[in-house]
């Protein structure tokens, strides 16, 4: 599991996006990058918004935006302020 990450770390956090999304599945345009994983997608800006999205839910943040990738197990664990949330890749 990758130390707690935010977009401060912007190019680490985009190597380990790459690495949790499969290096041909992320693209980075505007300041945002948007991974995409399946059936699912991660979408993260240098600003600090989050966007995730599974075809049943999706989750999304504004703020201080912290990430922990467990590329073991495929979960992405967000936080932002006091609100938690764990992607898990499909």
């Amino acid at each position: 599991m990758t130390e707690r990450l935010t977009t401060a770390d912007w190019d680490r956090l985009l190597e380990e996006l790459r690495e949790f999304a499969g290096e041909g599945n992320v693209s980075v345009e505007d300041g945002a990058a948007h991974a995409k994983t399946g059936d699912g997608h991660v979408e993260l800006s240098r600003e600090g918004w989050i966007r995730t999205g599974m075809p049943l839910h999706g989750f999304e943040a504004d703020g201080d935006v912290e990430l922990t990738f467990d590329h073991e197990r495929g979960h992405l664990h967000v936080r932002v302020g006091d609100v938690e949330y764990t992607f898990r890749r499909p």
